[in-house]
Parts: structure tokens; sequence; C-alpha cells
């Protein structure tokens, strides 16, 4: 149970970080007696690409449920709501979340992480740039929106476009084949093993983010993933579903790192248990 625990971070991560569109084909709906013909995921790609080079600061609004159920069936149900304060270049965030009735607050900037513990109210800091693992992270954190859309584009089995009016909306199914191999070469970079965490099924791994047709700039996205992982003989499930909202692009105010974080206690200096 605890590498399930283990792997359920992992994808967290992931669908934090990672946001989706493209294929490589149109798709049509229909419209009374006539077919109207949408963008295609790759028109769609190529604009919202243009549009992410003006793109300087956005916010992003998150709500997400968790539910781990281990092999002997006893669940654990886990609600995560917060709120993203992002800078593009350079890269900065803020962090600001309840989760399992625990308050996270998080910044990062200049490669260092920043965490305010929810359980003695201190924080704590570590150099996200260098430090194994942490690296991974501050390689997704720091991903230009349009090379996150590419990211799940490559992971995409199929999409489906919809033609809202002032808006489209992607439907993307993830291939779980796809996302396995992803696994295996980003932990394997971090130097972690993909092989301890066990065998991973998919039944479910799906995308709905909705493009601004005006902007081309995301207004939300939807994951839904159903998964079960198999660890020495013994299978756990995990779903999840996370709605995600953007707004007050290139509107947000600068990130300052807060005086008591900057002198928080450096992680980095303190050698790794063994």
């Amino acid at each position: 149970m605890k590498k399930v625990k283990h792997l359920s971070w992992l994808v967290l991560v992931l669908a934090l970080f990672l946001t989706g569109c493209g294929t490589d084909s149109a798709s049509s709906e229909e419209t009374g007696s006539e077919k109207k013909k949408t963008a295609s995921p790759e028109e769609i790609l190529e604009k919202t690409n243009k549009a992410s080079k003006d793109l300087k600061s956005y916010s992003m609004t998150t709500s997400q449920e968790m539910e781990l159920t281990g092999p002997d069936g006893a669940s654990q149900f886990t609600e995560t709501n917060g709120k993203t304060i992002a800078e593009t270049d350079p890269m900065a965030m803020h962090i600001d979340m309840t989760t399992a009735d625990q308050a996270v607050e998080m910044y990062v900037k200049d490669n260092i992480m920043y965490m305010k513990e929810p359980v003695s109210g201190s924080w704590i800091k570590l150099d996200i740039g260098t430090e194994m693992g942490s690296q991974y992270l501050n390689e997704q954190l720091s991903k230009p929106i349009d090379e996150q859309i590419q990211q799940v584009k490559d992971l995409a089995e199929s999409i489906k476009v919809t033609d809202n009016g002032d808006s489209y909306t992607m439907d993307i199914k993830i291939a779980a084949d796809k996302m396995n191999e992803f696994l295996e070469s980003q932990m394997g970079s971090s130097g972690m093993d993909m092989s301890a965490m066990g065998d991973i099924e998919y039944d479910k791994f799906t995308y709905a983010v909705n493009i601004n047709k005006e902007t081309y700039f995301p207004e939300s996205m939807t994951l839904e993933m159903n998964m079960n992982i198999t660890v020495d003989g013994e299978t756990g499930q995990l779903k999840m579903v996370s709605d995600n909202t953007f707004e007050d692009f290139n509107e947000t105010e600068p990130i300052e790192i807060p005086a008591e974080a900057k002198d928080a206690a450096d992680l980095s200096d303190y050698p790794a248990a063994s």
C-alpha cells in the first residue's frame, strides 16, 4: 500500500502540470442538415503555440477528488481545492491549497521551492534545480504551456474536437502504453525505478480541454483517471477527477517570496537518508 501511495503522488504531479491537445485529423459535427468542419487539433495547437508566446502569467483554480483503494478493500478519499498563480518568464509559482483538511502553501522561484509545513506552520526550502527527483518536477513546472500541450498530444490515443461557438473542446483519450513509457523515461531520468512501483493498468485516462477561440488560451481542463496498480501480487485502485479553470491571463500580481520563507531551513544542505 505504501508503494501505491508513492505512485499516486507521482500521478498527482503529472495531473497538475500536464495540459494537452492534438492529433492529426479534423473532426466534424452536424449542424441541421449540413456538416460543419471544425479546426483540426493540429491547427488549434499551432495557434495555441503562437498565443503562448504572449502569455506572461495566469491563475488556475483546482478542484480534485481522489479515491485510493487497497488490496483489502479499504478506501481512502482525499479532496483537494486550491489556486495557483503562475509566471512564465522567468518561471515562478504560488500554490495555495487545502488537501486532506490541511492547508498547504508553496512558492517556486529561481529554482527554489518554498513550502509551509502544514502541521508546524514553519517554512522549508529546497533547490529543485539539482535535487534528484525534484529536478524532474522543476522541468515540468518550467515547461511553456504550448510544450505541455504538445506533451499530452504525443500521449494521445484519440482526440475529438467540438466547436462550441466561442471555444473548442478537445476530448482526449490517453494511450496506456505511451503513458507507461513516458513514466518510465521520466522516472529513469530522475534516478527512480518504475518497476518498483508495480504493474499499472488504466481503465480510464481522459482529458477534456476547452480552448478560447479569440485568445487561444485554455479556459478549463478536466482529467479523469481510473488505474489499477499491482505490487507483489496485490492490486489496489486509484480513481481521480481533477477540474481546473484558467483565468487572469497577464493580469496577476507579481509573485514575491515572504521573508520567513526566504530564511527557512534549506533541505538541500542536508544529506539524504541512506
